[in-house]
């Protein structure tokens, strides 16, 4: 599992930069993401799990936010079946 740090960034950022990552990973693979800001952490946690490509949970320790994500389908077939 790969690890992306978006520490220090400003929202939405780090939102979009998981966002294209997670449509580069493969089905069954994961990653990672560490975010300082609550506000965009859950908010990317909230559409990563609304999108119905992955899976994604979150945790916060220290006020840094871990969203672990696996993907469980590809970007296109969840284009087409919304």
């Amino acid at each position: 599992m790969k690890t992306i740090d978006l520490r220090g960034m400003g929202c939405p950022e780090p939102t979009i930069i998981a966002f294209r990552y997670l449509g580069r990973l493969d089905v069954g693979e994961e990653a990672e993401f560490l975010m300082d800001s609550s506000e965009c952490a859950y908010t990317t946690y909230k559409l990563i799990n609304n999108t119905r490509i992955a899976i994604a949970s979150i945790k916060e320790a220290n006020r840094v936010y871990r969203i672990s994500v696996i993907k469980i389908r590809s970007s296109h077939a969840s284009l087409l079946h919304t």
